[in-house]
């Protein structure tokens, strides 16, 4: 390029504005050609020659309200699919009861121990707690320690050593057994008094059937070893926590749900225990309570139980929640599904994720960082750290507190309910259950027949348990719409509004690559052709002149 002071000579910048003005007016005559052709309705009547302004107007206002008021629908559409992708509706078919276990039932007795083995009060009594002596031995102040862990009213803390893993030895030695409680267990017409383990809970030593060992619930890596928290040991057969029952072999568990028939599944005869109560332990309760979960979920003693009283027939209709989620919620986002799939969120003491198992983690945490200890049936790492005296006071009081602040500490923990869960609730019909009468006649009875008779003024209660129907409806969250339902209702707005279909961008993207290329390159293409034969003819023009 010639420069003048280094500046471009006239003629060249002459050129340039005659090549802007040309491409100009080539772009445009590209745009009437697209106006014509285009699927697009509305666009051509725009460009197109004999209308009036006034219509070309109209035609340009209609196609630019159209445009805009589709994406104005399209961006609802897709606030919609961002916030709100997840429906929750009834399965497509029930579920029938043996395709789901059998609940675990925990069962937690009023009488933790019996008086006739220990005497609480007189123990407590024989403290003086003003001048900080004891006057009982050693062995006995050691058990007493233990039942204060169990004891809802204790009067005062027992002076003497800390609590740590002997004491809880201490605590299942000392509190009933399975024989002091179950007097007779039937499990269809089997008898499963031996099914009843024991477990330890917030409620002291309970009784849990169709559990899972712990093994298989807890990291065992990370939890102490000095003592068990639990008894149970029936292995898993047939089944697995993901899957559900591997195959229609009865001989699977934990134990099938069954349909109910004339009889109940599970029939429990408790016995009362009243006599055996000690006055400064659990004095204002009686009976039992009685706690449905699933049987991979950790026994705990929560605050919704079912009581079992003396001398009543406690009939539980068990119905069951089963909810289950479609893996594409996988890509939705956690704050959106609201819901943990199981290798999503690790807990530190539970190898298996449910809304319980990370509540209860939650707790031995907020727990351990406000005492420096732990309550004595709360998974943890050291059994050293386990809260007594003043110590246990400020766990129930934390657990009191984190209960009433729970919104705020479960933020923190970010606990969720599970994406794939079976949840287990009842409904509870008592009778009157009187053995006294039944006995008092039978004593009259053996009586006339000679027949020596033992009567035993027996105050028990009665527990039936079975499904209340045969099968239920499921629960299923999957997508509201997914990435086609998306698109096909955004190609069918821009459809309604436009005429516009996948071809009409496959035009705009021809339109605005290829044709411009070609429009641009053959336009220079001339004009460099132009040139070359204007500088020809000025050479032979030179060339004649001389």
């Amino acid at each position: 390029m010639e420069e003048v002071n280094g500046r471009p000579v006239v003629g060249e910048i002459c050129l340039r504005k005659k090549r802007r003005k040309r491409q100009k007016k080539l772009l445009k005559q590209l745009f009437q050609d697209y106006a014509r052709n285009t699927t697009l309705h509305g666009l051509r009547y725009t460009t197109e020659n004999g209308l009036h302004i006034i219509e070309k107007i109209f035609w340009l206002m209609t196609f630019t309200v159209s445009v805009a008021l589709s994406f104005y629908l399209i961006s609802k559409v897709w606030t919609k699919w961002t916030t709100s992708p997840v429906i929750v509706s009834f399965a497509e078919k029930h579920v029938f009861v043996h395709k789901v276990p059998f609940p675990a039932i925990t069962i937690c007795p009023a009488v933790k121990f019996l008086q006739s083995n220990f005497n609480y009060t007189k123990v407590q009594h024989s403290l003086d707690f003003v001048n900080q002596s004891l006057t009982v031995d050693n062995e006995t102040l050691e058990t007493a320690n233990a039942l204060n862990l169990v004891c809802d009213v204790p009067m005062m803390p027992v002076i003497g050593p800390t609590v740590d893993s002997s004491t809880i030895y201490r605590l299942f030695n000392v509190s009933v057994d399975t024989s002091d409680i179950i007097k007779s267990c039937l499990l269809g017409a089997t008898d499963c008094e031996d099914s009843f383990k024991r477990v330890l809970t917030d409620d002291g030593i309970c009784f849990t059937f169709n559990g899972i060992t712990p093994q298989y619930i807890l990291n065992m890596d990370n939890i102490q070893q000095e003592f068990n928290y639990s008894y149970i040991t029936e292995e898993i057969r047939n089944w697995t926590v993901a899957d559900g029952y591997i195959d229609s072999n009865d001989d699977a568990y934990p134990h099938r749900g069954q349909e109910s028939g004339e009889r109940p599944y599970l029939s429990l005869w408790l016995d009362d225990l009243e006599e055996e109560k000690d006055k400064l332990c659990n004095a204002v309760f009686t009976g039992y309570k009685i706690y449905l979960h699933h049987p991979s979920e950790w026994p705990q003693a929560l605050s919704y139980y079912f009581a079992a009283l003396p001398q009543q027939v406690s009939s539980m209709a068990i119905k069951f929640t089963m909810v289950t989620t479609s893996d594409d919620l996988k890509s939705v986002a956690l704050n959106v599904r609201q819901c943990y799939f199981p290798d999503e969120r690790p807990l530190k003491y539970f190898k298996i994720y449910t809304y319980n198992h990370c509540r209860l983690e939650c707790l031995t945490n907020y727990t351990y960082e406000s005492c420096q200890c732990v309550s004595f049936h709360m998974p943890f790492n050291d059994s050293t750290k386990i809260c007594s005296g003043d110590r246990q006071y400020c766990a129930v009081k934390t657990n009191f507190l984190f209960s009433m602040k729970g919104s705020n500490h479960m933020k923190k923990c970010q606990c969720l309910p599970a994406c794939n869960y079976i949840q287990y609730d009842a409904e509870i019909h008592k009778t009157i259950y009187n053995l006294e009468d039944f006995e008092e006649a039978q004593s009259r009875y053996f009586k006339a027949q000679n027949i020596v008779y033992e009567q035993e003024r027996a105050k028990d209660a009665k527990v039936e348990i079975f499904f209340k129907e045969p099968m239920f409806m499921a629960v299923h969250r999957s997508e509201l719409f997914g990435v086609t339902d998306f698109l096909g209702i955004c190609g069918g707005l821009l459809g309604l509004f436009l005429g516009f279909s996948f071809l009409s961008i496959v035009e705009i993207f021809y339109f605005l690559t290829f044709r411009v290329y070609k429009t641009i390159k053959t336009d220079l293409k001339n004009e460099k052709l132009e040139k070359t034969a204007e500088l020809c003819h000025v050479d032979s023009f030179h060339e004649k002149k001389t």
